[in-house]
Parts: structure tokens; C-alpha cells; sequence
């Protein structure tokens, strides 16, 4: 059987960090998860991630199917993606310099900036790209988020991305309606809904009021003895 590889682009999110409180979303944990999945299926999974601190590795092998290498671009702290944007050129040269990269079969990019890296790393013909979208730059200025003298440039960005993937993912109904309905420069019929797995034994509806700690915490008194 020919052996399937996949490069995961993930250069917000390493996929070895330990959560933390700047983090947004969890997105580390799904592209662990993610390849780890794959895996199992028998994929060889090549993660490509930023060093965002001097103790890491530049390369790590978990196992014979999976490795993890670190670029260097950028300082070596944990950035936001806006923050990171202005690095963009190098992140590019970084990753098109790891050897071997454009011979795998599928690039999967994972947020806006990796997938602009993967965007202009990838020639034709070259591997199909598959993208996750995890957010949408147009969705925070509605939700009235805080501008960034970024936010034109990654706009730019995304339209190039979401216009030339192969493939998009969109995590729920309404991330699919809302690339629609702010992006109608894009006609893309290539965009599918995969919800994330849910273990309602783990995660559950949260109470009202949503801040309400100690309502949360007291599920565990209906839960008896582990």
C-alpha cells in the first residue's frame, strides 16, 4: 500500500504546547488530535510549527508515522496571528527551506496565517490544499473586536486563501453562512462542514448566567463517586 503523507501547517498552534491563558480556542489540541487520527488511518504526518520558545526542539519524531519540526522566524515568544503578520515573508522562506515538504499528497493549513504560508509556498500542480478556517478576519471587525493595523493586510490575505484551496472546512453551519454572506467576492463550491467531536461525557451546556463559576462547579455533586 502506498504511504499517504500529509503536512500539517500549524504555525500558531504546536501541536505539544500545554494550554495556557493567552491561547484562543484550543486550536493546538485539535491539530494533535487531528493528526493523531490520521495516524491511526496510517498517514505520515509531517506538523510544521513556529519555535515560539528557545527550549524547543527544531525536530521531534513521535514515532515512525509522525514528526514535528519548528521554524524560526519571528521572535521566540507565543504571538497572536496579527502580531505574527508582519513576520510573514520570513515564515514564508522558513518553511519553504524544510526539506521535502511538497512531497506529500495533501497540505493541511490551519488558520488564516499558516494557510497564506502554505498559499505561497505551493506551485502547480502540487499537492491539494486543504483548509481549515477556524476564524474569519471580516466576522471579529463585526463582532466590533479591537482594530489592528494588520487587519487590511490579513483581509488581502484571506481572499487570496479562501478563493484558491482546494478545499475549505468550516467547523458549523454558521461559519459556512458567514464566509457567504462577507466574502461574496469568493465564489468557492469546494466548502464543507465537519463539526468538531464532542464528548458530552467531558464537555457539557454551561449555566446561566454564563460567568457563574460556582453553578459550573457544582455539576460535580449530581456526578457521586468517580
Amino acid at each position: 500500500m502506498t504511504l499517504r503523507r500529509v503536512l500539517m501547517v500549524c504555525l500558531t498552534d504546536d501541536p505539544l504546547d500545554p494550554p495556557g491563558e493567552e491561547r484562543i480556542g484550543g486550536g493546538h489540541f485539535f491539530v494533535f488530535d487531528l493528526g493523531r487520527y490520521l495516524v491511526r488511518l496510517g498517514w505520515k504526518v509531517h506538523y510544521v510549527t513556529r519555535r515560539n520558545a528557545p527550549d524547543k526542539p527544531t525536530r521531534e519524531h513521535l514515532g515512525p508515522l509522525c514528526q514535528i519540526t519548528r521554524v524560526d522566524a519571528g521572535p521566540q515568544l507565543d504571538l497572536h496571528p496579527l502580531a505574527l503578520a508582519e513576520h510573514l515573508e520570513p515564515l514564508v522562506r522558513a518553511v519553504a527551506a524544510v526539506d521535502g515538504l511538497l512531497e506529500s499528497d495533501v497540505v493541511h493549513s490551519h488558520g488564516w496565517l499558516s494557510g497564506a504560508v502554505a498559499r505561497r509556498m505551493l506551485g502547480f500542480p502540487g499537492p491539494r490544499h486543504v483548509h481549515s478556517i477556524l476564524s474569519l478576519g471580516r466576522v471579529r471587525l463585526e463582532l466590533g473586536e479591537d482594530s489592528s493595523p494588520a487587519d487590511s493586510f490579513r483581509d488581502a490575505l484571506e481572499l487570496d486563501l479562501l478563493g484558491s484551496a482546494d478545499v475549505l472546512i468550516a467547523a458549523a453551519a454558521s461559519e459556512r453562512e458567514d464566509f457567504n454572506r462577507l466574502y461574496p467576492e469568493i465564489a468557492h463550491d469546494r466548502i464543507v462542514v465537519i463539526p468538531y467531536g464532542v464528548d458530552p461525557d467531558v464537555f457539557y451546556p454551561r449555566p446561566e448566567p454564563a460567568d457563574s463559576f460556582v453553578r459550573r462547579q457544582a455539576r460535580r455533586f449530581a456526578e457521586g463517586p468517580d
